[in-house]
């Protein structure tokens, strides 16, 4: 729609264009009034269909597929709705089939999905200890389709890989760290409590 609508005001800027030069090589100066009257009034067309149309991609859903890294020692697989509409997806058409950690095909999985505005669903991939086995597993490239509640169709292209993620995942934060170091100060202790242990038994 917005495109024919571009075409067609463009076209009847050719066309003023002509007629102000026509009248201008023979001195019909009325003419090259109106047709600079036309001009003027179709770059204001213009402008205004540039408009509507940036607002209606702004205001669409928007679904994007990549790598998430959020959770300690997984790598994971994020499907996130970064418009401004509520989405539901259709279906996903993939070069390779992406496989998720218990054996689910990802296309089969988000069919249905609701996904409000910068909302988003997780899926677990694979450990990190076993990236470099999968890695070429989870590289491809597709397209997914969704609507938006009035039924309003849409789809775009996405390519995914998890190209050097391996050790990236491991700690991906100061959080993640921080936890991690947590979690093994009990093992700590039970080690300081063998120590003191037999260093009783040695007294």
């Amino acid at each position: 729609m917005f495109v024919s609508l571009i075409i067609f005001i463009v076209l009847i800027m050719i066309s003023s264009a002509v007629l102000a030069v026509f009248g201008l090589i023979n001195q019909e100066y009325g003419l090259v009034v109106s047709a600079l009257s036309v001009i003027t009034a179709t770059i204001s067309g213009l402008i205004a269909i540039l408009v509507l149309k940036r607002n209606a991609d702004n205001d669409r859903p928007y679904i994007v597929i990549k790598p998430n890294k959020e959770r300690l020692n997984y790598i994971q697989l994020e499907v996130k709705n970064e418009g401004n509409k509520l989405a539901i997806i259709e279906k996903i058409e993939a070069d390779n089939e992406i496989v998720l950690n218990r054996g689910e095909h990802l296309s089969q999985v988000v069919i249905n999905n609701v996904l409000p505005p910068s909302s988003s669903n997780v899926y677990v991939l694979c450990f990190a200890k076993d990236y470099s086995e999968k890695n070429k597993n989870y590289t491809t490239k597709g397209r997914i389709f969704y609507k938006d509640p009035n039924n309003r169709k849409y789809s775009n292209e996405f390519i995914f890989n998890i190209e050097g993620m391996g050790s990236a995942v491991i700690f991906h934060s100061d959080y993640q760290r921080a936890i991690h170091e947590i979690t093994k100060i009990p093992n700590g202790i039970k080690q300081i409590e063998k120590e003191l242990t037999k260093a009783r038994k040695g007294d």
